[in-house]
């Protein structure tokens, strides 16, 4: 079965076309509903099911998960080199406090050109995937990786592996695709399995992803006491606003 004829499966077809007129409501009514977005996020996990069963892993997908992963890889790369960058050219300015880089890196916000369906349903439902409209995907708030901050301080290494594979070696992030024998060898980076098991995206929206936006945020963390700052030791068994 194409592609395309996997989006225009009837259930496919009906649980988009409910969450986009859930959208256009709220649109409509220039307010979020809780209910309705809450009926989004529960019919967003009912379509990424609808979709992966009629997945199969063949060589074709397996080049596109390949040049997914790099893309990905590269940015990742490219995001923390420029994250480490800009926190040493904020120490350098001897501003007061702690400092602390986050970066964020999201899946591109314009609809992937190369994807085989190219319809405004297809363009909406990825708008209603990639945080442009609301926080409808769940774990996908802070990008791919969840925001990576610098230092860490916490005990984890900041080396480029750690981001790419939480893990100091090389690795391969295959879980998803149940020890496929395509996948063994492809050293897939820990996003794409973050991606694939906990957020909304359904493999068919990830494949042909090859632009990502980058957010890359310095914060500063300094308070104004004179000494010692102290903290009152409230005991929350006793009240006095009654009297």
């Amino acid at each position: 079965m194409s592609v395309q004829e996997i989006f225009n499966l009837p259930a496919v077809k009906e649980v988009e076309k409910n969450i986009l007129d859930l959208q256009r409501d709220i649109e409509v009514s220039y307010g979020l509903s809780d209910t309705s977005t809450a009926i989004i996020r529960r019919l967003l996990l009912v379509r990424k099911h609808l979709l992966e069963h009629e997945f199969v892993m063949d060589e074709m997908y397996k080049g596109l998960l390949g040049d997914f992963n790099e893309a990905l890889r590269q940015q990742l790369v490219a995001m923390r080199y420029n994250a480490i960058k800009s926190y040493n050219a904020v120490m350098l300015t001897d501003v007061d406090g702690d400092i602390e880089v986050t970066g964020k890196c999201y899946l591109g916000y314009g609809y992937p050109k190369i994807h085989p369906v190219q319809t405004i349903r297809a363009k909406k439902m990825w708008c209603m995937l990639n945080e442009t409209l609301d926080h409808y995907n769940r774990n996908y708030e802070n990008g791919v990786c969840d925001g990576w901050r610098y230092p860490r301080g916490d005990g984890y290494t900041d080396s480029e592996n750690y981001l790419l594979y939480l893990n100091d070696e090389v690795d391969n992030w295959d879980d998803w695709f149940f020890g496929n024998k395509l996948t063994a060898d492809m050293h897939l980076i820990h996003p794409i399995n973050q991606l694939l098991e906990v957020t909304c995206f359904s493999i068919f929206d990830l494949l042909w992803v090859r632009d990502f936006n980058i957010e890359i945020t310095v914060e500063t963390d300094y308070d104004t006491y004179k000494g010692d700052m102290q903290v009152d030791d409230l005991d929350w068994s006793k009240y006095d606003y009654s009297d």
